[in-house]
């Protein structure tokens, strides 16, 4: 499976302000100091998680929050969801497209990087070793090894840190 990352180029200033007036509508939004933060409606029939132990999931706005993180070279850009939402993914599209509208590319960590045009042989190794890592994490979640699905995670992001300190030396901010 192909993952797909929000990446604000370099050349490009952060407005949580522009990008809460692209995004107002259809949702309603507010800025939060140098975030942006999505209120979803509330979806017609509550989780059967929901449901069934209402004392464990109380009643709360859903919200998509989305975040700069200078930091981060790739992923730059963040968008999380409050708490689990089965509507969640519906409104992605719209974000997604508001945010390419903004200047962000939805794109793969290769792309990414192709964007920028840096062929060097570290770079491609970690990003050969980030795809392998990943593939291996998808098949330990297949088998239901969460345990091992997690550690994989872990040594996914740890590739991805190396990336972000390779990138950043190469890539004048």
């Amino acid at each position: 499976m192909t993952e797909l990352v929000h990446h604000l180029p370099h050349n490009t200033f952060w407005d949580p302000t522009r990008l809460s007036g692209l995004l107002n509508h259809p949702f309603q939004v507010q800025t939060v100091g140098e975030s942006v933060v999505v209120k979803l409606p509330e979806p017609e029939k509550p989780s059967l998680i929901a449901e069934l132990f209402p004392h464990l999931i109380p009643p709360k706005v859903n919200e998509i929050l989305i975040e700069y993180r200078e930091k981060n070279f790739v992923r730059n850009v963040r968008v999380s969801c409050s708490r689990v939402y089965a509507g969640y993914d519906a409104y992605l599209p719209l974000i997604d497209s508001s945010l390419e509208s903004f200047g962000c590319l939805i794109r793969t960590e290769r792309q990414i990087v192709e964007y920028y045009q840096i062929f060097d042989e570290q770079v491609e190794l970690l990003l050969d070793e980030i795809e392998k890592i990943r593939g291996e994490k998808e098949s330990l979640v297949q088998q239901q090894d969460f345990d091992g699905a997690v550690l994989k995670r872990d040594e996914e992001y740890e590739f991805i840190s190396k990336l972000d300190s390779a990138l950043a030396a190469r890539v004048e901010r």
